[in-house]
């Protein structure tokens, strides 16, 4: 009268079965949402990379242009601080970035030996 019952092992392949199917629609979604981020990363570790060099060039040519370095920093600093925070948070971080330019322009502090500086040295 009624169906066949089916056995053990039938109910057992066919609920590894739709697993298996469940587990690669799964992984295929996410392979086609994982190849555009992968694409932005390459991008972005490919400008990163031009980014560092540019300014391991600018560093080592720093003494060739200090006006401009120190008055960029100081006009980037402090205009970023202007609009955020006002007059005298911008005219404080003017100065700050304008500061620490030029010590690092003018070789007031050695950037290789900074995290000795700051951490202490190791032994």
């Amino acid at each position: 009268m009624g169906e066949d019952p089916k056995k053990p092992e039938e109910i057992f392949r066919s609920g590894i079965k739709s697993i298996v199917s469940s587990a690669n629609k799964v992984l295929g979604s996410l392979e086609e949402v994982a190849k555009p981020v992968g694409s932005a990363w390459e991008t972005v570790k490919t400008q990163s990379g031009v980014v560092k060099e540019s300014a391991v060039y600018t560093y080592q040519r720093r003494h060739e242009f200090p006006l401009e370095i120190i008055g960029g920093s100081a006009l980037l600093g402090g205009g970023t601080m202007l609009l955020r925070r006002g007059k005298i948070a911008g005219v404080l971080g003017a100065a700050t970035f304008g500061g620490a330019a030029y010590a690092v322009v003018y070789d007031e502090i050695n950037l290789q030996e900074l995290p000795d500086m700051i951490f202490g040295k190791k032994k």
